[in-house]
């Protein structure tokens, strides 16, 4: 019986050094569990202040964009202004080479009375 209880007693105590490193390697995991929570929520916080960051730049090119079209609007409404002015010139050209032919065909039919006239006129000096 004695024997029984030293082997008992002996097992016990395996079962007890066993239990003590399993003990001591949960202990151990979850230090190593805790390090790594708290250096992802340093991971965490991190990211969002670069992503606050890059929220920040697509904001301001946003404006960019933006003021980029707002311009280009206001460039479309010069050049159509331009365009049309230049319309207006075209056609006060156009009136302009029309009204100088009329005048040439009334200097040419002047021209030509004053032919005529001097004629007329020669021939009652007669």
């Amino acid at each position: 019986m004695a024997g029984r209880t030293q082997q008992s007693t002996l097992e016990i105590e395996t079962t007890i050094q066993t239990l003590q490193r399993n003990a001591q390697a949960s202990l151990e995991l979850m230090v190593g569990s805790r390090h790594a929570l708290e250096h992802a929520g340093q991971c965490a916080v991190e990211t969002g202040a670069t992503l606050n960051q890059v929220q920040g730049l697509i904001n301001g090119i946003d404006q960019s964009v933006q003021q980029i079209a707002r311009q280009a609007e206001g460039q479309a409404s010069l050049a159509a202004s331009a365009g049309a002015g230049i319309e207006r010139t075209q056609s006060i050209g156009d009136r302009n080479h029309a009204s100088l032919g009329q005048v040439l065909e009334a200097s040419a039919s002047l021209d030509e009375l004053e032919k005529r006239l001097g004629s007329l006129i020669r021939q009652f000096q007669v």
